[in-house]
């Protein structure tokens, strides 16, 4: 069992001095679509993991906790250790806290699930002899891909939106905004590239 131990840091001027935080949501938003929903997940548990450990002291590992969003199942598992992690520094700053962090990985997990179904029953449909069920299925299977996108991006910017309450209360109401830094420009960049791929034909994510 993993322990959070965010007694351990004090909320110093200098730690309140900490800046770049705040996230719009508009920008997740943005930045989701543009970075294909899984590359921006992976960035943005690494900046905000990184802005944890910056400012509670405690040594965490941003690289290796938004590389694990790579890893099925156990990617889950990091993913509700983050919204704890942070569920106890809003309660410290008495900001609502994310809701309910297992039921949201949970359906992270089913939008992976229904995701992978439909990519590889695609591969199969071509083949298939029951060409009305098979089409169907594969309506469907898109579909959910689709409204799992959407849900994904909405977790996502519920979650950002209590995160900066929380550094908002820091800052004693001062919102400071994160730049764009050189890692959010390559995750739009790769994920452009992608999506041409994807609609052009020439990549196929299995």
């Amino acid at each position: 069992m993993v322990t959070l131990q965010t007694e351990m840091y004090s909320e110093s001027p200098e730690a309140r001095l900490l800046s770049g935080n705040h996230i719009a949501i508009w920008r997740m938003i943005v930045l989701s679509i543009l970075g294909v929903g899984i590359f921006f997940h992976v960035y943005w548990l690494y900046r905000n993991w990184k802005a944890y450990r910056d400012y509670t002291g405690i040594e965490v590992y941003p690289v290796w906790h938004g590389l694990t969003q790579l890893v099925p199942i156990y990617g889950l598992f990091r993913f509700h250790h983050h919204l704890q992690a942070y569920n106890q520094l809003l309660e410290r700053r008495d900001v609502p806290r994310i809701p309910n962090p297992v039921f949201l990985a949970l359906i992270y997990g089913a939008i992976w699930v229904v995701a992978q179904a439909n990519t590889s029953f695609e591969g199969r449909l071509e083949s298939a002899s029951w060409d009305t069920v098979f089409t169907v299925t594969d309506w469907i299977l898109t579909a959910g891909s689709w409204v799992g996108f959407v849900v994904a991006i909405v977790i996502t910017c519920l979650v950002q939106s209590r995160i900066n309450r929380y550094w908002a209360a820091v800052g004693d109401g001062f919102e400071s905004r994160a730049r764009i830094g050189k890692g959010e420009i390559l995750v739009v960049v790769v994920g452009i590239l992608v999506w041409i791929g994807l609609w052009s034909g020439w990549l196929v994510i299995v």
